[in-house]
């Protein structure tokens, strides 16, 4: 639910001369709250409603905002009829792969795939958070205007002949809403013109040329050298509205083939944008056909624009390995040996339209075109050697240039396994790893937007954007990893036919790649602006290191910061713009945990032969170190104001039963996730954000900060069908569910209102599924 919707909401603007500028100020803040600004919501927006759920009504029936301060809230609007939890997608593959002898001892081998993957859904026009003014002489302002006060003695008496825009009293206002709302079945009409949808294709190529075969020296050598390059084309279109157009519209100069120049607003190829809901329908329901408040498809279509993206990346590796015996052990086992060198080039290229790249759009901002590439040489040798009948020993290291970033990595590995008995195998390892920083992470630029408040200029929460860059010095990540495990499986007994499996692992990842989130950055400017906090003035409510009641005026602390100017970009009455992050090397993580396998299988002889085995997975810690050096243990939690972190219930398990009879096969299992904390909190800067914001509304209770256990249960049964005609023996025929009782997953305070990371909200999904042998 969004409060930014077609029917929208405005802000009246008080002509400062005007002997009633101070009954417009009253009038419009007593008339409610939209978005932490007050607002007076359309007047279509029942009607809107009446038409379709989409739109709520002001106030909706039955909700505990009637009578409250928030009872004028404004035009809400319910996006997700846009959205498909999944968009229709279509998929073609090709893949084809040979050998040639070339000698006893040689041998030619090569591969060649492709793949297109075209992806499409419903998407609602983004609303506008660079909220727009509508001048006092557009039209639409205008109407509205002067339906609000005929109406006003009946409404609210405060209004009546406040809001005259002929007596001079209101010089214009500033929209909250969107471009194109209302229905997503209207898409290609009247009310929605515009093609909004989202769409995707990605093609890739991939072609392997290699050989291997014996070499001529030593006991059992052999060697494998391949060349592979592959190549990833991903094509991205979205809409959004075009800033600039947008404000020549509202201000008569609108339409692709209108010279504001020369031009005259509203005349000939100059139109005016209606932003109300009266460009749509008239006030008995009726379609407008009052032309100077409709909106022509040529003029949206103009306002609206095409987000074009093209990202290329390209890879090219060239391996070769050689492995056999080094020699013999006293014992006369024999040490294996294997050596291998590696240089692999990556690039990345990404070109984005002409208006992301002058940041022209309301919603997405833009982004700027970027390049990187990446040269690597690796080599890595390893040994496997039998000390004894029942131990084995692995050492290994890997050593990577890279050569962009002018540094490099060794890593070793220790693995050993003791075979203690015929049933009993334990296993213990150690070693550390890296991983280098994506091209991305270092030399790309990437724009989203975050729902953010800034308490120093008294901005309450909206969407801002976030243009977060990348960091070409960035260190790889580094990581220490140890694990102790052991494999049970008795031979005899009564016991026969159980297995268990049991692993400790304990993970230390330190120079963790991460991004300094937007609040974090403006916790930090305000604490260099201000050292000694913000503390709210009584008689207006703002604070007093921040921008003051007149919008204008700062009071800089003479002890305090300049605050970070280069990250959080702000304009010069120090109202927040935008956050800049930069990708940094900042963060650790120190996680353990248990990962375990319980197994049993028996036979009879008129039932058939039954498999049973449960699995789980416990997680014992998860200790995140931000880049301020604060710990949280994340484990129970969904570590929503972590940068790293990722929704982490302490257990997870699944308990199977199978069966096997002749040709028939069944196969049931139950799949458990465990509660854990939802730490998003509930509200931010005292407003109500995404589920929790459409519960209030329709009257149910806030949701809960526990999110709830997830149980589901999935079947399937198998045929396997005798050789008939041209099918051969082992074709099979197969039917099942997942979530077959269709459970819905638990609510979070999320949009969607599920955690996309731990559920699956669909609900049961079945499937049929029928394999041919020939």
């Amino acid at each position: 639910v969004s409060t930014l919707g077609n029917p929208g909401t405005f802000l009246p603007a008080a002509n400062p001369a005007s002997p009633a500028a101070g009954a417009v100020t009253g009038a419009y803040i007593t008339g409610g709250v939209v978005g932490g600004s007050p607002g007076l919501g359309d007047l279509d927006c029942a009607l809107a409603a009446s038409q379709h759920r989409q739109s709520f009504p002001t106030p909706l029936a039955g909700s505990p905002l009637v009578g409250s301060a928030l009872e004028s809230f404004g035009c809400l609007y319910d996006f997700s009829p846009f959205f498909a939890l999944v968009g229709e997608e279509e998929r073609a593959l090709f893949h084809v792969s040979g050998e040639y002898e070339m000698s006893d001892s040689v041998q030619m081998y090569g591969e060649f795939a492709y793949s297109n993957q075209e992806f499409g859904r419903g998407n609602s026009l983004f609303p506008l958070v660079r909220f727009p003014f509508i001048p006092i002489d557009n039209p639409g302002l205008v109407n509205d205007l002067n339906r609000r006060n005929a109406l006003a003695g009946a409404a609210n008496p405060a209004l009546a002949g406040v809001l005259d825009p002929t007596a001079g009293n209101v010089v214009g206002a500033t929209f909250f809403g969107r471009v194109l709302g209302y229905t997503p079945e209207s898409t290609g009409g009247p009310l929605r013109p515009v093609d909004t949808d989202t769409r995707q294709d990605a093609d890739t190529y991939r072609a392997v040329l290699g050989f291997r075969g014996d070499l001529p020296f030593g006991e059992d050598w052999e060697f494998d050298g391949s060349i592979t390059a592959s190549k990833r084309d991903d094509y991205a279109r979205n809409t959004d509205t075009i800033q600039q157009n947008l404000v020549q519209g509202l201000n008569g100069f609108g339409g692709p083939r209108c010279d504001p120049a020369r031009g005259t607003a509203g005349v000939g190829d100059c139109e005016y944008y209606n932003p109300f809901f009266s460009a749509f329908f008239a006030p008995d329901g009726s379609p407008q056909t009052d032309p100077t408040l409709t909106n022509s498809s040529e003029l949206l279509n103009w306002m609206v624009g095409e987000i074009i993206t093209n990202t290329r990346t390209e890879q090219q590796v060239f391996d070769f390995v050689a492995s056999g015996t080094l020699a013999h052990l006293w014992n006369d086992l024999p040490v294996g040996m294997a050596v291998g060198v590696q240089y692999r080039k990556d690039e990345v290229t990404f070109d984005a339209d002409t208006i992301s790249n002058s940041f022209g759009y309301s919603f997405i901002f833009g982004s700027e075109d970027f390049a990187g590439e990446e040269e690597v040489t690796a080599a890595f040798i390893e040994f496997a050697i039998p000390i004894g009948e029942r131990i084995d020993v692995q050492l290994a290291g890997r050593y990577e240039d890279f050569e962009e970033l002018d540094d490099s990595s060794f890593d070793p590995k220790l693995t050993v396994l003791w075979r203690a008995t015929d049933d009993l195998n334990i296993r213990a390892s150690t070693g550390t790893s890296f991983r280098a920083g994506s091209l991305v992470q270092r030399f790309g630029v990437s724009t989203q937007l975050i729902n953010i408040a800034d308490p120093f200029s008294g901005a309450g929460l909206a969407f801002r954007p976030e243009i977060t860059r990348g960091a070409p010095g960035l260190k790889p990540e580094e990581a220490f990893v140890w694990n102790v495990g052991l494999s049970w499986a008795p031979s005899d007994g009564l016991l026969d036919g159980f297995a268990l499996d049991l692993d400790y692992y304990d993970y230390q990842y330190d120079d963790l790649i991460a991004r300094p989130g937007a609040a974090d950055l403006i916790a930090l400017d305000i604490a260099s602006r201000c050292p000694q906090g913000l503390n709210a003035d009584p008689t207006d409510g703002i604070p007093d290191c921040g921008v003051q009641a007149d919008g204008v005026t700062i009071a800089f602390d003479p002890a305090g910061g300049p605050g970070l100017p280069d990250q959080v970009i702000r304009d010069a009455a120090g109202n927040y713009l935008r956050s800049e992050p930069t990708f940094a090397n900042a963060q650790e993580l120190q996680t353990s945990g248990m990962d375990m396998t319980f197994r049993y299988e028996w036979s009879t002889q008129d039932f058939g032969y039954w498999t049973t085995e449960l699995t789980a997975s416990w997680t014992r810690e998860y200790e995140i170190t931000d880049q301020f050096g604060a710990s949280t243990d994340g484990v129970g939690k969904r570590n929503a104001n972590t940068v790293i972190g990722r929704s982490l219930p302490e257990w997870r398990a699944n308990l199977s039963l199978g069966w096997q009879l002749g040709r028939h096969s069944a196969f049931g299992m139950i799949r458990y996730i465990d509660e854990y904390v939802d730490d998003q909190p509930l509200t931010s800067g005292g407003q109500c954000v995404g589920s929790c914001l459409r519960a209030t509304l329709i009257g149910q209770p806030l949701l809960q900060r526990n999110v709830d256990d997830f149980t589901t249960l999935d079947l399937q049964y198998t045929y396997e069908m005798p050789a008939w005609g041209f099918q051969a023996e082992g074709s099979r025929i197969t039917i099942g569910g997942n979530n077959v009782t269709n459970e819905k997953p638990p609510q979070i305070n999320f949009d969607g209102a599920f955690d996309p990371f731990v559920h699956d909200p669909r609900g049961a999904v079945w499937y049929a599924r029928y394999t041919m042998n020939l």
